[in-house]
Parts: structure tokens; C-alpha cells; sequence
């Protein structure tokens, strides 16, 4: 059984009334929503730190000030880096798989209430902005195998930009931690494995949502 008949054997099963349903669907589109402008705030935050670790890189700075504290080695702040943008990364796709859960809930859920088809027009305006379902209404609009290439060179920009970037610059981090390190005592060992393990469990929950869900954008 698939995740979306799990979903809709869910709602059958616990939301039984329509009152229920819209309950849920409220309660549900204020956590989309939230989730959106959270995972907003994140891709920021990964943005500027990947920015900001080559320019400190670059800088040979020996001391950097940071709001109240003032002259922080800054190696210490390049080491710390890497950990930091390796457990907001892990947060940072946490939070997107679960949006793309809610969203297909939503749709789903909306299809019932209203008794509609889930791919029809009218439920697709229902639902919060996606790219996915927007390309492919504006520019397949009829469904042929000859318009498969095409329609997956679309979302390989996509799929580079969202996943893969920041995960590859993750393992930049990690190489750059490495170096700064030397791991020469236990202490140093051991931060280099602790920052590694959100790197790891990254990979495997992408790994997992392909594998089982066949991950959506958008």
C-alpha cells in the first residue's frame, strides 16, 4: 500500500464527519503554512553561511567580532561552521518532506470533503502554490510519453538546486573541517564524527523518501 491510500484509509477511518474534516483541513493549512515560511528562513540561513564560509576562508582574519563577543578566533568559527550548517541542513529537509506530506494530505483530504477528483482543476486550486503541478498543467496538458524527457530535464535544475547543492557543499564543509582539524587529539576526533552524523542521517532519510515516496517538488 502506497502512502496516499494509507492517507485516505486514515481519513476514512479517523475523520469520519465532514466536520471533522474541516477541522483538520484548518488546523492542517496553518502548519502548511508555517512550514513554508520556516523553510524559507532556513534555505536563507544555509545560504549566507555557504557564503560566508569561503569568505572567511579567504580573509586569513586571525579575529572576528560577533554581535557582543568580541575577538573569537576565527578558525574556531570556520570549525564550528561546518557542524552548524550540517545539523540546519538536516532540519532544513526534515521540515521539507514533512511540507510535502501535508500538502499531499491536503489534497487528498480536500478531494473527499468536496467529493472531487484529487487532479482536478477545482482541487488543485485549493492547495498553496506548487511548481510541479503548475508546470505541468501550463505546459502538459496533455499526457504523452513523448513529453517525459522533457518534463524531467525541468525538474533536474530543481532537484540539483533544493537537494543535492547544499548537501554536496555539506561534504565541502566536512572536507574543509577535516584540514582545519588535523585531528591530532581525541577531542577533535570525536567533533569531526559528531558533525559528520547529521550529514549521514541526511543522506539517509533522502535516500528513504526516493526510495519509498518518489519525492514531489514544489
Amino acid at each position: 500500500m502506497g502512502k496516499d491510500d494509507k492517507i485516505r484509509l486514515l481519513i476514512k477511518t479517523k475523520l469520519k464527519s465532514n466536520e471533522d474534516k474541516t477541522k483538520y483541513l484548518e488546523i492542517l493549512s496553518q502548519r502548511i503554512n508555517e512550514n513554508r515560511k520556516s523553510i524559507g528562513k532556513h534555505f536563507l540561513i544555509l545560504l549566507f553561511t555557504a557564503l560566508a564560509f569561503p569568505l572567511l576562508m579567504d580573509a586569513k582574519i586571525e579575529e572576528i567580532s560577533l554581535g557582543p563577543l568580541k575577538k573569537i578566533d576565527s578558525k574556531f568559527v570556520l570549525i564550528l561552521i561546518p557542524f552548524f550548517y550540517s545539523i540546519l541542513y538536516y532540519k532544513y529537509i526534515m521540515i521539507w518532506i514533512n511540507l510535502m506530506d501535508q500538502k499531499r494530505t491536503f489534497k487528498i483530504l480536500t478531494s473527499e470533503i468536496f467529493d472531487i477528483p484529487e487532479k482536478s482543476f477545482l482541487n488543485v486550486q485549493l492547495g498553496s502554490f506548487s511548481i510541479n503541478e503548475l508546470l505541468d498543467r501550463l505546459h502538459f496538458p496533455t499526457k504523452g510519453n513523448s513529453f517525459g524527457c522533457f518534463y524531467l530535464v525541468l525538474f533536474i535544475p530543481i532537484l540539483f538546486f533544493i537537494i543535492l547543492f547544499p548537501f554536496i557543499y555539506s561534504i565541502y564543509l566536512i572536507f574543509n573541517l577535516f584540514v582545519l582539524l588535523n585531528l591530532d587529539n581525541k577531542f577533535e576526533y570525536a567533533f569531526f564524527f559528531v558533525t559528520c552524523i547529521p550529514n549521514l542521517l541526511t543522506l539517509l532519510i533522502i535516500i528513504e523518501s526516493f526510495r519509498k515516496d518518489k519525492i514531489q517538488f514544489g
